[in-house]
């Protein structure tokens, strides 16, 4: 019994010794690590990614791995000189596409587009500008600006400050710009149809407004324009040949009626044209 009983003793005594000897690992100068293990170690995950185990360490790792998913092994010694010699740096990445893209950027510079804000400077603009400020004499200039994917339309007055928006803009403004943007922009052998171009615009403005239409479509060229209208004022401004009253006969259908210079012109010496027209003097009058 006491043989049993010292040996419990000195075993007690064994383990309570070796214990934190396990624990804290051997001391003294480290064992010499082959250079398979080295290369084993090199390619191991970090070992933040894994639990320290006294036992098989199997189950610690498969647990690690999918609580924090697969870790990418960190390249380490030639391997990390590798993947830093061939990425590019901003600077190089700048310079090279400098060097490889001069001849292209010198290209896109002298066909820059046009920048949202700026003004319209295009030929086909530019004549159409022109042409409203002779009827508008307020207005500056025309530019354009993209607002959320919609590219608005600014005219700028004199009195202004600011330029204004489309939709801030009055119906007869619009109405003469689409007209003008119309005229100018029709191709050849073109027929431009405008239903009553008076709505919203003053009176004086038929004339020169005509004026533009004549020099725009001259007499014997291949375009054509076509204008109807309700307003005695704008026929006032158009010339007799200009003019072809439209009228429905007993029937109900429609007539066209030339007129006559010569017939009209003991009448045209004291009369206007749309004077006449109010008269029953020309026709275009309702039976």
């Amino acid at each position: 019994m006491k043989e049993r009983l010292t040996g419990a003793i000195i075993l007690v005594v064994l383990i309570v010794l070796l214990v934190p000897e396990l624990l804290s690992g051997p001391k003294g100068p480290s064992a010499p690590v082959s250079a398979g293990a080295a290369a084993t170690s090199s390619e191991e995950p970090p070992l933040r990614s894994y639990t320290i185990n006294l036992g098989d360490d199997s189950h610690a790792r498969s647990a690690s791995a999918e609580s924090s998913g697969p870790a990418m092994p960190q390249p380490s010694g030639p391997e990390q000189s590798t993947v830093q010699a061939g990425a590019s740096t901003p600077d190089a990445a700048q310079k090279q596409s400098e060097e490889a893209g001069a001849p292209q950027a010198a290209d896109s510079s002298a066909q820059a587009p046009q920048q949202p804000g700026s003004a319209i400077t295009t030929p086909p603009y530019q004549t159409i500008l022109e042409n409203l400020r002779t009827l508008l004499d307020y207005v500056k200039e025309m530019s354009t600006d993209l607002d959320r994917g919609r590219v608005l339309l600014l005219l700028k007055e004199k009195s202004f400050r600011d330029p204004i928006e489309a939709l801030a803009l009055s119906d007869g403004t619009l109405r003469l710009l689409a007209i003008l943007t119309a005229l100018e922009t029709m191709p050849d052998h073109g027929l431009l149809c405008l239903e009553e171009p008076e709505h919203g615009l003053h009176p004086l403005l038929f004339g020169p407004l005509l004026d533009l239409v004549r020099e725009r479509c001259p007499v014997g060229s291949s375009r054509q324009v076509l204008l109807t209208t309700h307003s005695p004022d704008l026929v006032d401004a158009a010339e007799p040949e200009e003019v072809v009253p439209v009228e429905r006969d007993e029937t109900g259908s429609t007539v066209l009626i030339p007129l006559d210079r010569e017939h009209l012109g003991k009448w045209l010496k004291n009369y206007r044209l749309g004077e006449l027209w109010r008269m029953r003097q020309i026709g275009g009058v309702q039976r």
